[in-house]
Formats: structure tokens, C-alpha cells, sequence
């Protein structure tokens, strides 16, 4: 059974939840992303994992509802 079949099975509040707290993060990733950049004490390697973190949650929320 795939990822999203199994999170299909869900009740709806939960995969709601699932998904606006994945929207959510990749939102402030972006803003934490803005202010580093402009934070000469954050390393471009750091700026490189914030951008791998939203790369990252954004497959997992595409494999989830297929979207």
C-alpha cells in the first residue's frame, strides 16, 4: 500500500492537520531562509540546509496526498 493510500485512510482532521502543519513549515522555512540571508553570521552551507528542509518537506507532503 502506498504512502498515500495509507494517509487517505486517516480521518480527515488529521490529515488536515498533517498537511497545514507541513504548509506551515515550508512558510516560515522561506522566512528563516529571508533572514539568513541577510545574517552575515549564517553560513551559506546553513542557508543550504534550510532550502534542503523545504525540498524535503515538500516531497513528504506530496507523497502524502499525491498533490
Amino acid at each position: 500500500m502506498s504512502d498515500n493510500a495509507h494517509f487517505r485512510r486517516l480521518p480527515r482532521a488529521i490529515q488536515q492537520s498533517v498537511t497545514s502543519g507541513l504548509d506551515a513549515e515550508i512558510e516560515e522555512s522561506f522566512r528563516r531562509i529571508d533572514r539568513a540571508k541577510h545574517d552575515p553570521s549564517v553560513s551559506e552551507a546553513d542557508v543550504r540546509a534550510m532550502e534542503n528542509d523545504i525540498v524535503t518537506a515538500g516531497e513528504l507532503r506530496r507523497r502524502l496526498t499525491g498533490e
